[in-house]
């Protein structure tokens, strides 16, 4: 184990030599938690075991997010002996975890709850939910048919009202039309 006082967040290094059988080899590489891990307890890395002299050689490193007297818990360690298969377990180690915030009436108005991750799954599945209505909307919706145009020739008009307009003015020009008004 590392010397000094453990703080909230520091890694503890706890080495791990256990006596196998004879003849005994390691099931798993990695040592698994017996239980669960207490809330608070984080298992950072656990090395590959090794067997030296009939001995399983190792190290775990857990972190600790809770102040005061903390367990390392226990981990499982599977083998097969020719007498069969077999767990051997670590003992559980009491370590006393130190806070970094200051003693006496420290106030955490900094420290706020971590906020909700997104809700990813809810989100994407509202999205499919969407797109597959999209998409059977439009293969259940009858679709508009384009009717040809055929250009149909206007039926010839008389002249338009800029044209008589014209004739008009050039009348009055000529003297030709008499205004009223």
């Amino acid at each position: 184990m590392t010397g000094g006082p453990l703080t909230v967040g520091d890694p503890l290094v706890v080495p791990v030599a256990l006596a196998l059988p004879p003849g005994a080899a390691l099931i798993d590489r990695v040592p698994r938690v017996r239980d669960t891990l207490p809330d608070g307890v984080r298992l950072l890395s656990a090395d590959s075991l090794r067997i030296e002299n009939g001995k399983v050689i190792g190290q775990l490193r857990v972190a600790f997010f809770r102040a005061d007297s903390q367990v390392v818990p226990s981990f499982a360690i599977a083998y097969r002996s020719p007498t069969g298969t077999d767990t051997v377990f670590t003992a559980p180690v009491h370590v006393l975890v130190h806070s970094v915030l200051p003693t006496g009436d420290a106030t955490l108005r900094d420290v706020r709850d971590v906020d909700p991750p997104w809700p990813v799954a809810a989100i994407s599945i509202g999205l499919a939910l969407v797109l597959v209505a999209v998409l059977g909307l439009r293969i259940v919706r009858p679709r508009s048919r384009v009717v040809a145009q055929v250009h149909v020739p206007a039926a010839e008009q008389g002249p338009s009202p800029y044209d008589v307009a014209l004739e008009q003015l050039s009348q009055l020009e000529r003297g030709d039309l008499a205004v009223e008004l």
